[in-house]
């Protein structure tokens, strides 16, 4: 005869299963993650901008980024760069880099006629 197990046995199983599999969820839920860095192709894959733009940005001191070697960033660092407001659209930024090579040539030129 096998053993009979009554229904608060099968409860009581069930609730220690149950706490167990919530233990191990809130552990991996709420542990921290370490977020590896990527470079500059995938931020450009990632924002749309064109690697140069990214880097005149980063020259200018605009995005966040780090130097280790290659240059380095954190997704969530430039998904908190763009909900800042910080970023602007890639349509502001080739009219800004336009007209700062505009600028430039305007002042080149003026030097240079200045000089004759």
């Amino acid at each position: 005869m096998e053993p009979v197990i009554t229904i608060s046995a099968h409860k009581e199983i069930l609730q220690e299963s149950l706490a167990t599999a919530l233990q191990e969820a809130r552990r991996l839920f709420y542990s921290p993650r370490i977020e590896a860095p990527v470079g500059i192709e995938e931020v450009s894959k990632h924002t749309g901008l064109e690697v140069n733009t990214i880097y005149n940005l980063i020259s200018k001191g605009d995005i966040p980024s780090y130097k280790k070697g290659r240059r380095q960033f954190f997704l969530s660092e430039i998904n908190e760069w763009i909900k800042s407001g910080n970023c602007k659209s890639t349509k502001a930024i080739r009219k800004a880099n336009a007209d700062t090579k505009l600028k430039e040539h305007h002042t080149r030129y003026s030097k240079q006629s200045k000089q004759l």
